[in-house]
């Protein structure tokens, strides 16, 4: 009895040991994010653009509006059950993508973006 629960134990541990690596060496943050990196123009005509770009601690995104007093406010991206930053006023901003990742729709809002640049392969 005593060698079936080991051998039991040892195909439990064995079955179970690349689903364990495979959760502490993922990184969801880059691994969701990253293909957004580029340049994104509003639909709107407003004229308003977005830039997302890796930093040192993570990714940012640089929300630019041709009107107003600042030209641009960058923000910390984070990822948890969806994209998303924190705005001045406090509010969490969710972005959501497209399979393709060519349109972008920030909520609340309803913003809408489109990428400018060219999608680039980002996986090492």
């Amino acid at each position: 009895m005593k060698k079936l629960l080991k051998t039991l134990t040892v195909a439990l541990v064995l079955i179970a040991a690349p689903f364990v690596v495979w959760r502490l060496c993922d990184d969801p943050e880059r691994r969701k994010i990253e293909p957004l990196v580029g340049w994104w123009r509003a639909t709107a005509p407003d004229g308003a653009l977005l830039r997302i770009f890796p930093a040192e601690e993570g990714y940012r995104i640089t929300v630019r509006r041709p009107d107003g007093p600042r030209r641009g406010r960058t923000y910390r991206l984070r990822y948890a059950f969806c994209i998303h930053y924190t705005d001045d006023a406090g509010a969490r901003i969710d972005l959501f993508y497209t399979p393709a990742a060519d349109a972008l729709l920030l909520m609340p809002g309803g913003r809408t973006f489109t990428r400018i640049t060219e999608f680039r392969n980002h996986e090492r």
